[in-house]
């Protein structure tokens, strides 16, 4: 969600308009418009902090029905948004490894031919932690390739882009209050973006998920309840 806000402050700066100035013998400087006149869902920078409090949730400027076609060629109809919470884990919580739902998850990757590797879990302390030797000596590219502690990339990772001016947005852990406003910028400036989405915030708000799906964006899973995973 913090993330959400900085984009909307820092974007509404990069494209804030300044107006020419008049011909004039004054020598004052002419301020550059307030965010608020370039982007009324920016905030100043100053109160975007961990700690700051949520915002009401935003409505949605555009609603879409279930079995809509996206503007992406090849990519399927809507789904609907009707979700039935009782079938789907517990938001925001882990779910049990050895319940029959996770036991088919886990055998659906199985059954498609991806190998599911066996990694311990790191421990909090990071690359110096004595309990996360073995993981830092199996962290190259040809082991784990832990990214944090070594800087690890394969070669069908996208770690740059080649062109000047160009470069990759992504956002994490929504969908969130901010999204509808934060889709509306990003529609009206003609950008795309990843949403790496966490599954309980697809539960809890499934029409913004249709909202990005339907905005061309591209979805990604981000977990279920976004534990400490590494």
């Amino acid at each position: 969600m913090i993330a959400f806000a900085a984009v909307l402050a820092a974007a509404a700066v990069a494209n804030a308009q300044i107006t020419p100035r008049q011909a004039a013998t004054s020598t004052a400087n002419v301020s550059p418009p307030a965010l608020s006149s370039t982007n009324p869902t920016a905030i100043p920078l100053s109160s975007i902090y961990a700690s700051a409090p949520t915002q009401a949730t935003v409505a949605l400027h555009t609603t879409y029905a279930a079995g809509a076609t996206p503007p992406i060629s090849g990519a399927p109809p809507l789904p609907t948004a009707a979700i039935t919470a009782a079938n789907w884990p517990a938001l925001d919580a882990i779910p049990p490894l050895d319940s029959p739902q996770v036991k088919q998850w886990i055998q659906e990757v199985a059954n498609s031919g991806i190998k599911i590797p066996t990694v311990a879990q790191t421990q909090l302390g990071g690359c110096g932690e004595p309990a996360n030797a073995a993981a830092l000596a199996n962290a190259s590219a040809t082991g784990n390739c832990w990214w944090t502690c070594g800087g690890c990339s394969r070669d069908t990772d996208i770690t740059t882009c080649p062109d000047k001016a160009t470069w990759g947005l992504s956002f994490d852990d929504g969908p969130s209050p901010y999204t509808p406003d934060l889709l509306n910028y990003l529609d009206a400036n003609k950008i795309k973006s990843t949403f790496f989405v966490v599954g309980s915030r697809a539960i809890s708000r499934p029409e913004m998920l249709q909202a990005e799906y339907m905005g061309g964006h591209q979805l990604s899973v981000h977990t279920w309840s976004h534990p400490t995973l590494t």
